[in-house]
């Protein structure tokens, strides 16, 4: 938990930490409020960086298929420490099954 803290605080905007949303062996998922919005933080733990995960591109598509309302608008990227920030969106979890209702063209981005 100190290296969730330690990321936390390298964040150069106000963040407070609320409910873990999801632990796995390579991120860790929280609901925080990142200046006064409800948003989620994803942090890649440094096993990330063993595997080779490359999150360079993952902000900017997000951005691109904001438009769609397919994603969350991102409020902060560290792609170099592994930061995500997004704004919240409460529903349900987005699969496959629930795709096949949009326009292929969707699917296909």
């Amino acid at each position: 938990m100190k290296l969730i803290y330690k990321i936390i605080e390298s964040i150069p905007h106000g963040v407070i930490l609320g409910d873990s949303l999801k632990q796995g062996p390579v991120t860790q998922v929280f609901k925080v409020r990142f200046e006064g919005i409800e948003a989620v933080l994803r942090i890649d733990l440094p096993v990330a960086k063993t595997l080779g995960l490359n999150r360079i591109f993952e902000a900017e598509l997000l951005e691109t298929i904001q438009p769609a309302q397919m994603s969350p608008k991102v409020l902060f990227a560290d792609n170099l420490s592994g930061v995500l920030i997004w704004e919240f969106q409460s529903g349900e979890t987005l699969d496959k099954k629930s795709l096949l209702g949009y326009p292929n063209s969707w699917v296909i981005l």
